[in-house]
């Protein structure tokens, strides 16, 4: 690491302005040619579970972030940010969302935000990793707020594959908060034509999916990124599939969603101030009208990008 100082302060401040040299240093990987780097104050968690590597790290400027398999998933300073985004424009564009699942979310966030809706009355929150949701019950209760506490909630542990299958009746909304689907992840290659069909067997006709979908970086630099090949497969099988995405500071890049429905136009919606103050009972921190058509708002470029 090289740090570079203006010549005429580097004697007289060079003490202070050297400090990022002690520190323990988090460098996230967004391609071979670029790099996120995080000052570390403290490593909270360092284990291997039976699925994967969970870290819990306490940053200088995000506070605390969890990572799996070397791959922040949400910080402090702005999981909000994330949760609100993956989860609220699916749940208000819904007009009565009684029974949600949630396939993946460890961390409690995307529990918490689906619960914020009046009309839930089961949610079932499918995970493989078990161990996950136990550290992140006791290290990031800030993020779950009570939860998995809560008595709407079923947790059901496993591969999400082999219990859709299994899963009784339908859902009103399916959310998917999987981690990226790198070769070290359980998420590897679950994003397929049978996993899907599995999705639209649980999902009622006039039900809503969405789904976190990657970096926004990779749609334009990857024909074959992640994000494009979940919606070619979702335009196959519903009427409206819309792309949104929302910057995440502490991923330091855009971070992208897709929803998809056969009777919900989700970016459309005009009144979402007053569907919040309808259907939640805790208004959102960062999420209102101007957010959703920020959301939802591409370069004319990316935009063509994504129609091709």
């Amino acid at each position: 690491m090289t740090l570079f100082f203006p010549i005429e302060d580097y004697f007289t401040e060079f003490p202070k302005k050297s400090e990022p040299l002690r520190w323990i240093w988090y460098y996230e990987i967004h391609n071979p040619y670029e790099l996120h780097g995080h000052a570390i104050r403290e490593i909270i968690v360092s284990k291997r579970t039976k699925y994967q590597y969970v870290d819990i790290v306490d940053t200088y400027l995000w506070g605390k972030m969890l990572v799996l398999n070397g791959e922040p998933q949400s910080a402090e300073f702005d999981e909000a940010v994330y949760h609100e985004a993956l989860v609220l424009p699916a749940m208000i564009a819904h007009p009565s969302p009684k029974r949600v699942l949630i396939i993946g979310g460890g961390e409690g966030g995307t529990l918490r935000e689906v619960l914020r809706h009046r009309d839930v009355q089961e949610v079932i929150m499918v995970d493989i990793d078990e161990e996950l949701i136990e550290i992140s019950k006791r290290y990031l209760k800030e993020w779950s707020q009570g939860a998995f506490d809560d008595p709407r909630v079923k947790l059901i542990f496993g591969d999400a594959r082999e219990i859709l299958k299994k899963l009784e009746g339908k859902f009103d909304v399916i959310i998917s908060d999987l981690s990226e689907p790198s070769a070290s992840s359980p998420a590897h290659n679950i994003f397929n034509d049978e996993f899907l069909n599995s999705i639209d067997a649980r999902l009622d006709e006039n039900g809503i999916f969405v789904t976190q979908a990657s970096d926004i970086k990779d749609i334009l630099t990857d024909e074959d990124a992640y994000h494009n090949v979940i919606r070619r497969l979702l335009q196959k099988r519903f009427k409206w599939v819309q792309s949104y995405s929302a910057f995440i500071n502490s991923f330091f890049t855009e971070w992208t969603f897709i929803v998809a429905s056969d009777h919900y136009d989700v970016k459309g919606m005009s009144d979402v101030d007053k569907r919040i103050e309808e259907k939640l009972v805790r208004k959102p921190v960062h999420y209102d009208q101007e957010a959703h058509r920020k959301f939802f708002s591409f370069l004319k470029s990316l935009r063509e990008r994504l129609n091709q």
